[in-house]
């Protein structure tokens, strides 16, 4: 009798200390027996009665995670009694390998949240750094063209020619044995210049006539042109600088050192008038030669297109007062 009530005994006490469900609180009943002091399970301990319940020091586990210790269990509660320790971190893990095959990379490591009631824990559960390849430190930068430059001037000034423009790789530049770019590195095209092709020069409008290079006798009349219209460009030829240049014949008729003369012109370049001469000795007769001379040797400059006359009037001999009449 006092075997099989020990044996009966024994029996309750493995199923109380011994059965996890017992201590997670998935049973409906606290039993009011007493565990054996040095008696312990992997999962809990047994403790002594206290006011007829048992505590129960482990705490539910979450999902095959850690345990965390509870206060002590209630009756017929069919869940355990929250943690007291909440919100914990777990210890951060090992930094993994840097991610990239060469060169600059990243490093990340994590940790756990500790708490099993759901409410979550403060911070990030993962956190990375930058990190280098420890033995391929940098990877092979194959090179890229930059944008085409603008296109140089034509290469002719005038006609056809060919426009060039130009690209460079260094974008980015080919570095750590990387492939050089492919393509070409110019280009080109047709182009037609007319703009600066040259122009020749050509004769203004002529000027006035100046004064006559004399203050008696015979003499000349100078006017001038521009080789303006238009002016030479581009490598064009210039206007002939001996045709922009007119003179004619004139005279002046007064006392030149002591002695009478008058004064007149000789129309030339393209002029209509009179060239007037001095005579010698015998008065109006030898004046009348001289400007007849004078109207022989004037040039038609303005049919002719030259600047300069090709003769002019003189008359030879002295002149005297008594020879002509002065107004």
């Amino acid at each position: 009798m006092d075997s099989l009530f020990v044996a009966s005994l024994l029996f309750f006490f493995a199923v109380v200390c011994l059965n996890p469900s017992l201590t997670t609180g998935r049973r409906t009943r606290v039993p009011k027996v007493k565990c054996f002091k040095a008696y312990k399970s992997d999962s809990n301990s047994c403790k002594k009665r206290m006011k007829g319940r048992y505590t129960f020091t482990d705490c539910c586990e979450k999902n095959g995670g850690v345990a965390y210790q509870v206060g002590k269990s209630k009756r017929g509660k069919r869940k355990c009694v929250p943690c007291t320790t909440v919100e914990n971190w777990s210890a951060w893990g090992e930094w993994t390998k840097c991610n990239s095959p060469c060169g600059p990379g990243v490093s990340r490591r994590v940790r756990k949240c500790l708490d099993i009631n759901d409410i979550g824990c403060p911070g990030g559960r993962s956190e990375k750094k930058k990190c280098v390849h420890p033995t391929i430190p940098n990877c092979a930068i194959h090179g890229g063209w930059s944008d085409w430059g603008n296109w140089t001037m034509c290469s002719e000034t005038c006609g056809e020619g060919l426009q060039l423009r130009f690209r460079s790789c260094t974008n980015p530049k080919p570095q750590f044995g990387g492939r050089d770019c492919k393509g070409a590195r110019e280009d080109k095209q047709d182009c037609m210049e007319t703009e600066h092709c040259p122009i020749d020069g050509d004769w203004g409008e002529w000027g006035s006539w100046a004064s006559c290079s004399v203050t008696c006798d015979i003499g000349w009349n100078y006017r001038k042109r521009k080789c303006d219209n238009p002016k030479p460009k581009y490598g064009g030829k210039p206007c002939n600088p001996e045709e922009g240049t007119g003179r004619r014949s004139c005279s002046v008729y007064k006392e030149c050192d002591g002695e009478s003369s008058g004064s007149g012109s000789g129309e030339s370049s393209g002029s209509s008038g009179d060239a007037s001469g001095s005579g010698s000795g015998s008065g109006e007769g030898s004046a009348d030669e001289a400007r007849d001379e004078g109207r022989d040797s004037d040039d038609d400059e303005g049919s002719a297109g030259s600047g300069e006359d090709k003769s002019e009037n003189e008359s030879s001999g002295n002149k005297t007062g008594s020879d002509f009449d002065f107004n």
